[in-house]
């Protein structure tokens, strides 16, 4: 059965309604693609660009590295679900804004290579009931769940 071998938790501020989880090796995006994708969550070169409903507030997020695919689905109980592969270059994804520099979490991966992401969020009317610029913190909650595919080999 599959586990949790590593987490970490941050407020992260969140910018053009957006957040990113990015392979260390690259930037962050600095804006999302043109044009915006709809999802709550989708792939850009080695980053998740995650999705809120609202711009310029702290969202409360939770990523967890699983050794395989979670029994459980993050989706019971949130508001929104999504799910993308991303390819990381490097062992470290970098979780924080899309633009700003901040204080950013680290999460660590055993290897390089493709990797499954399933986010979950809830608190969406909420912020979005708040409008942009509300600097509010942890109204949206988001859990994130990552864990290796294809020719990654399991964590033990």
């Amino acid at each position: 059965m599959a586990r949790v071998v590593s987490s970490i938790a941050q407020s992260v501020l969140v910018e053009n309604d957006h957040f990113t989880l990015h392979d260390e090796r690259g930037p962050a995006p600095s804006l999302p693609p043109d044009p915006v994708d709809r999802d709550l969550v989708h792939a850009d070169l080695g980053h998740a660009v995650f999705r809120s409903a609202a711009s310029t507030h702290y969202a409360a997020v939770r990523v967890e590295l699983w050794d395989g695919e979670p029994l459980r689905s993050t989706a019971e109980g949130w508001d929104a679900k999504g799910a993308v592969e991303v390819l990381a270059g490097s062992a470290q994804l970098v979780l924080g804004p899309v633009v700003t520099v901040s204080e950013t979490a680290r999460l660590s991966l055993p290897v390089p290579g493709r990797y499954r992401i399933d986010a979950a969020a809830r608190g969406r009317a909420e912020i979005q009931a708040l409008g942009p610029g509300s600097y509010a913190h942890g109204v949206e909650n988001w859990v994130i769940r990552i864990w290796p595919v294809g020719q990654v080999q399991a964590m033990g």
